[in-house]
C-alpha cells in the first residue's frame, strides 16, 4: 500500500504475491519468509507502478486526505503531490536499484536482507541504493531549487 498508494491496486498486489509463493516449487528453500514476502511485495508493487505509469503516462497524486504530515492542508496538499512525483521516478529506476532502495529507505531491510533476496553482493546492494538516490536527488532536486546538495 505505501508503494501504489491504491487500495486496490495494492489488494491485486497482495493477491498476486500469495499466488507466487503458492505456485513456488517445493525444491526452494525460503530461509526467512518474512523478508522474502517484503521483498516479493515490493517487486511486485514496482511492477504495478510501471504498468500504471505505461497506461496513464503520469502517475496520479496521492489522494492529500489520505495523508497527514502537515499542519495546513496547504502543506498537505504539496507532500501528497511530492510522493506521487518520488512514486513517478521510483517507477523510472532499473528493477533492481528501486528494489534496493525500498526495501533499504523504507522497508528498514538490512544490507546482507537485501542481497540474499535480490541474489547479490552486500556491495553491490549499496552500490544499487547510492544510484537509484543519485538518480532521485537529480530528478528531484527542481522540486528544491534553494538547497545545495
Amino acid at each position: 500500500m505505501r508503494v501504489l498508494n491504491h487500495q486496490a491496486d495494492a489488494i491485486d498486489c497482495y493477491q498476486d504475491v500469495f499466488l507466487e509463493v503458492f505456485q513456488k516449487p517445493d525444491r526452494d528453500k525460503i530461509e526467512n519468509p518474512g523478508a522474502y514476502l517484503r521483498w516479493l511485495a515490493t517487486r511486485r508493487a514496482i511492477d504495478a507502478l510501471r504498468k500504471r505509469r505505461t497506461r496513464q503516462n503520469s502517475i496520479c497524486p496521492a489522494d492529500p486526505a489520505s495523508v497527514s504530515v502537515a499542519e495546513t492542508p496547504q502543506e498537505n496538499v504539496e507532500y501528497a503531490e511530492l510522493l506521487a512525483v518520488v512514486r513517478s521516478e521510483l517507477a523510472a529506476l532499473p528493477a533492481a536499484q528501486a528494489q534496493a532502495f525500498w526495501l533499504v529507505s523504507v522497508e528498514q531491510c538490512s544490507y546482507e536482507e537485501v542481497a540474499t533476496l535480490l541474489e547479490t553482493e552486500r556491495n553491490h546492494v549499496g552500490v544499487l541504493i547510492h544510484r537509484a538516490r543519485r538518480h532521485l536527488q537529480q530528478r528531484l532536486k527542481q522540486l528544491a531549487p534553494h538547497r545545495q546538495p
